[in-house]
């Protein structure tokens, strides 16, 4: 019996859903394809329908997690300053962290594992995430406040790691620094400026000199 598209895509998303569960408590490693299958409601090796393997399937679980939080940022629109924009989808991420953070926590140590494959895998899984990064920073450079020699799609990429750094700080200094609200200005902050003074200070210096 042929299964409708809207079938299909429901056991996908029950997939999901029991694979996310399963990847925040055992890990990637110990997660079980078949309880997977099971804890969703369908026959062992269902999973292998949808995804050819534990790794497939995790990046799928990244990609739709990815996916919700572009969708869930609060993009104040493109004429808005690029900083602006920034702080929206990373306070969207850091909100879909905290809502998930068991499975978050998975995620950033798989991530900083050193496997090559593995991160390969879960940087195209990020592509919603990230190229829309990309593309708020190309409008910012379109209207002159990103200045860059470096590929749009780098600079993307470097922020969304800035981003995965800080919670990982956050988690290991047991939320003592940075809390979870300070993560979007710290980002934004450290990316766009980095470790250039205030331009207060720069004038101080200059007046010291007599220029």
């Amino acid at each position: 019996m042929k299964v409708s598209a809207q079938a299909r895509e429901l056991t996908r998303t029950r997939l999901l859903e029991s694979a996310a569960a399963a990847f925040a408590c055992h890990g990637l490693a110990g997660a079980n394809i078949n309880a997977i299958s099971v804890d969703a409601g369908l026959a062992k090796g269902t999973v292998y329908n949808y995804f050819p393997s534990k790794e497939a399937l995790f990046a799928a679980v990244v990609q739709e997690a990815c996916r919700r939080a572009v969708d869930e940022a609060e993009d104040p629109g493109r004429e808005a300053p690029t900083r602006d924009r920034l702080r929206a989808l990373v306070r969207a991420d850091i909100a879909w962290a905290a809502q998930h953070e068991p499975f978050a926590r998975v995620l950033v140590r798989e991530l900083f594992s050193g496997d090559p494959e593995l991160y390969g895998r879960v940087v195209e899984a990020a592509l919603p995430y990230v190229g829309r990064v990309a593309e708020v920073l190309a409008d910012g450079i379109d209207r002159g406040e990103v200045g860059t020699d470096r590929p749009v799609e780098q600079l993307a990429q470097l922020f969304t790691g800035l981003g995965l750094l800080a919670l990982a700080q956050h988690w290991g200094s047991g939320g003592a620094w940075p809390a979870l609200d300070e993560i979007p200005d710290l980002v934004v902050n450290l990316f766009a400026d980095g470790m250039r003074p205030p331009m207060r200070v720069v004038r101080k210096a200059r007046s010291s000199d007599g220029k």
